[in-house]
């Protein structure tokens, strides 16, 4: 016997899923992702719906089949890393896309010397400053004052003001026994193993990030490690061009102003930088000022897989004498301990009187005498090269 209220609810029930079948295969998106200058394929290109989480990977021949969803945009997003990221509208079409990405080049810091940086998989206690940290930081004192935040870190200053001759110990240990690299390349002195922040002044500026290890560390190069290592990597990157100038001032007569330059990424594949520094204090300590001036200069050159990079930076510093600090008991305005260490210090009655008149200066400095400075230059020339 004929049903026909069964018929109508079967007929329904047909039409609805051929229709459910039609619109959801409408939906589903296929194509291919290629290279648009080589024409080859990109195997494990991301291709996502926008406005959603939904996205599939681009199979060995490029192809992929992606099922959009109705509360996204009708708009695909196609990523693959060493391409630019590129938007396709659909515009109706879901069939057989051919979609092709552009090369582009990624900046990186190739020049990491890997014998010099730990990481997380490196069983040393480590701090990484970053340049953002670095520039907020950075007010023209030397690299011990933008490091003394970090753990572990104490740092001192002759002037009192941070510019000038400063220290630096790291658990306690000093200068001598704490490692100090510039891209990999040793600054310890030869002879003493200090390194003299004052002849790299405003270094900060072209320092791209700094790592302090705290102990023995990775470092194989130059002094050694004992007390910790400091690994400065120099050069921004930049691959847009770029000008700035920064100018500062402040206590004691300190005064800071710089000019950085870059060419950025031309098509060549050439890039310079350059900077220009002039730092000034008088110092909190009586005659301990610092006249100090410092360029430094880039260049790169830039292949498919290597990387030629040239830096030349250099210091010159004009600074006063104020290493002797100031005796406690002048400090403390006790006239009988002065006296004390008058006796014990075997003083000219000249150089006496001049600790007398001074009995309670926190500002006093021993030297008195005209042009007692130091006058250093220090150049650096380094070249780098790396093949990937």
């Amino acid at each position: 016997m004929f049903n026909k209220p069964f018929f109508s609810a079967l007929l329904i029930a047909m039409l609805f899923t051929l229709f459910n079948a039609t619109s959801l295969d409408a939906q589903t998106v296929t194509g291919t992702v290629a290279d648009r200058l080589t024409k080859q394929s990109l195997p494990g290109a991301a291709i996502r719906q926008a406005g959603t989480s939904r996205g599939v990977s681009a199979q060995v021949d490029g192809s992929f089949s992606l099922r959009l969803s109705d509360e996204g945009e009708q708009k695909l997003v196609i990523t693959y890393v060493g391409y630019k990221d590129q938007e396709v509208i659909l515009n109706g079409t879901f069939k057989d896309l051919r979609i092709y990405l552009e090369p582009d080049l990624y900046i990186g810091n190739e020049v990491f010397v890997e014998a010099t940086r730990a990481d997380e998989a490196t069983p040393f206690s480590f701090t990484n400053i970053t340049k953002t940290e670095l520039e907020q930081k950075n007010l023209g004192q030397d690299v011990p004052y933008l490091l003394n935040t970090s753990p572990s870190v104490v740092t001192t200053s002759d002037a009192g003001a941070g510019v000038g001759y400063t220290g630096i110990r790291i658990r306690g240990v000093d200068p001598a026994r704490i490692n100090v690299t510039i891209n990999g390349i040793p600054v310890n002195d030869a002879e003493s193993h200090g390194v003299y922040w004052v002849d790299l002044p405003d270094i900060a500026s072209s320092a791209e990030n700094i790592q302090i290890q705290r102990g023995v560390g990775t470092s194989t190069n130059g002094a050694g490690a004992f007390g910790g290592s400091i690994n400065l990597q120099t050069g921004s990157n930049q691959v847009d061009p770029f000008a700035e100038v920064n100018t500062g001032i402040g206590s004691f007569n300190t005064q800071k102003a710089n000019i950085m330059l870059g060419t950025g990424l031309m098509k060549n594949g050439w890039m310079f930088e350059g900077r220009l520094s002039k730092i000034s204090s008088d110092g909190y300590i009586d005659r301990a000022s610092a006249d100090l001036n410092s360029f430094y200069l880039s260049g790169s050159k830039r292949g498919e897989r290597s990387l030629l990079q040239a830096n030349v930076f250099s210091g010159k510093e004009i600074t006063y004498q104020a290493w002797n600090g100031v005796p406690e008991a002048i400090l403390d305005n006790d006239a009988a301990a002065l006296e004390a260490y008058i006796g014990d210090a075997w003083l000219t009655e000249a150089q006496a009187e001049h600790w007398r008149e001074n009995l309670g200066n926190h500002q006093f400095n021993q030297f008195t005498y005209q042009n007692q400075v130091d006058n250093y230059r220090q150049d650096y020339y380094q070249l780098h090269y790396s093949y990937q």
